[in-house]
């Protein structure tokens, strides 16, 4: 007999389907609202950025700024060389964004955020370019006003770079925060506070400007000193910090005081072979030019010498204080290899030219952490190869290589090869020659037969020359590495590759270049170009921009 209806436990089965289903559709509903609702607040918070930054972007675009100050709290006053000024003002506790001009007193633009986001932590930061020209601009100002809603991420605020001549505008040190100014005048610096010279040229004071609690301003004459007075001075004595004080005195009675301190450098910071481990410490903040030599290869017999060393350089940023450890490689004299990882070759013959390298740590040039640690490396080139009983065997090392190790020319069985970003070199299946990790290979052969020469070193040395069959070889060189530069393979903490070129520590190269020791590169030690680098090896740094 066949059942009608529904029974109890059919209907409760249908009835929790049903409310699933409803549930589920409540879910895509909100969610669609929610995505809905936030592409909204998205295209709110553009168009508000767009205009902030477009109506400060066309006032600095039109007018050349002469100097900047705060107005008080949240306040900024932009004074141009046709002494006109804008005010802009951003208030975090209402969240009222404005920008006026001062001239005939037109708000330009003024906005309150939408609901639900607000000002982030205001930065102004700047950079100075070293050795641009006068008349040139060398400087720019970057200032960030980030905006954040609590329901879309991304920043939505002001981003503004504006590029100026520092010797004759006072923006450097403007700073942009809740307190008022001081109502009896201030003083501002042209340039910045903090400053470098080089001991070579002669320093200038780039100036001052003073502006009145009304915004107006008095720049300095040889009749009137706009009530200001400068003590101190500045000397030649290098990485000495010498300090200018400027006193504005009003009716007797003090205003402001501004201070500058200028540190006196050298054209640059050189490195030249000593054995041992070399210290620099950034003495500013900004950007600075890395260049290092690789050490050229032994020579045997006085007339087959050993490759010559590569070049690499590259520009990165350090801060005030950051420390670099430089290891200079050492063209060898004898069979031992070159200080820095030059491979060694057998009794009577030449030894692989040391790696000249930058690390982020010091201690013995073969510990593993330093090794890992090293952000540039510029190659050393393999030892040269004599053949006494047939000198057509005989042969120059090979140079120090760029992403990958040279090889010589060979007429026989075994060719070292040189090292790459992920090993050393090898030498067919002669594992004892092989390079490895901040080494070149060793020379070596079977009895009897042992006129070897060794491998270069690098970020990987280049194989030692197995002296098994006659042949027309000397040892392989080694790789180069610089942080960031397309090709390179830095490893991870661990010592393995990561298949990424940036080292693990985030600190990276602009404006790589790497050379082999076969090519013209910058001389080192003179002027003009040479063809790779011979005898020790070198290394250079200089500043090139100061930033703050």
């Amino acid at each position: 007999m066949n059942k009608k209806g529904f029974t109890v436990i059919e209907l409760i089965v249908s009835f929790a389907l049903v409310m699933i289903v409803v549930v589920m559709l409540v879910q895509v509903v909100t969610i669609v609202k929610t995505l809905y609702m936030n592409a909204g607040i998205k295209t709110e918070l553009l168009n508000k950025q767009a205009i902030m930054n477009r109506k400060i972007s066309q006032q600095f675009n039109n007018k050349d700024i002469k100097a900047a100050v705060r107005c008080g709290a949240g306040c900024l006053t932009f004074i141009y060389e046709d002494d006109t000024s804008s005010n802009l003002l951003v208030n975090k506790e209402t969240g009222m964004f404005s920008f006026i001009d001062n001239d005939n007193g037109t708000i330009n633009y003024t906005t309150k955020l939408i609901t639900g986001s607000h000002f982030g932590d205001i930065d102004i930061s700047n950079e100075t370019v070293v050795g641009v020209s006068d008349g040139k601009k060398n400087s720019f100002i970057k200032i960030k006003i980030p905006v954040k809603h609590t329901l879309v991420e991304g920043d939505f605020g002001i981003n503004i770079i504006y590029q100026y001549d520092s010797r004759i505008t006072a923006i450097s040190d403007i700073v942009f925060d809740d307190q008022n100014t001081n109502e009896g005048g201030t003083i501002v610096l042209k340039g910045s506070s903090d400053m470098t010279r080089n001991k070579n040229l002669p320093f200038t004071d780039p100036g001052y400007y003073v502006i009145d609690s009304s915004g107006g301003i008095c720049t300095p004459t040889n009749e009137n000193n706009c009530g200001v007075t400068v003590s101190g001075s500045v000397g030649t004595e290098v990485n000495r910090t010498y300090t200018l004080t400027y006193t504005y005195t009003k009716d007797g009675k003090e205003m402001d005081q501004k201070v500058r301190r200028v540190l006196v450098l050298d054209d640059s910071f050189v490195y030249d072979y000593t054995g041992d481990v070399q210290e620099f410490t950034a003495p500013q903040s900004g950007s600075y030019k890395i260049e290092l030599w690789g050490a050229q290869g032994g020579t045997t017999n006085g007339s087959y010498p050993g490759g010559k060393g590569a070049y690499t350089s590259g520009e990165i940023d350090l801060t005030k204080g950051d420390k670099l450890y430089i290891y200079v490689g050492e063209q060898p004299k004898s069979n031992t290899g070159g200080y820095n990882g030059g491979g060694n070759g057998t009794s009577g013959y030449a030894g692989g030219g040391g790696a000249t390298d930058v690390r982020l740590s010091s201690g013995n040039w073969k510990d593993a952490t330093g090794l890992r640690n090293r952000l540039m490396v510029a190659a050393g080139g393999s030892g040269g190869y004599y053949f006494s009983q047939n000198s057509g065997f005989s042969v120059a090392g090979a140079p120090g290589g760029t992403l990958s190790g040279l090889s010589t020319a060979v007429s026989n069985t075994c060719l070292p090869k040189g090292g790459t970003q992920t090993a050393g070199g090898t030498c067919d299946s002669y594992s004892a020659v092989s390079g490895g990790f901040g080494f070149g290979g060793n020379g070596a052969g079977d009895t009897g037969a042992t006129a070897s020469s060794g491998g270069g070193s690098g970020y990987y040395g280049g194989a030692g020359r197995y002296d098994r069959d006659s042949s027309k070889s000397a040892g392989g060189s080694g790789s180069s590495f610089i942080s960031g530069y397309n090709g390179c393979n830095a490893v991870k903490q661990n010592g393995t590759p990561s298949g990424s070129s940036n080292h693990y520590s985030g600190k990276v190269f602009r404006n790589g270049q790497m050379i082999a020791g076969n090519s013209g590169l910058p001389n080192p030690r003179g002027s003009g170009t040479i063809t790779g680098n011979s005898g020790n090896g070198y290394a250079r740094i200089t500043l090139v921009s100061v930033s703050s």
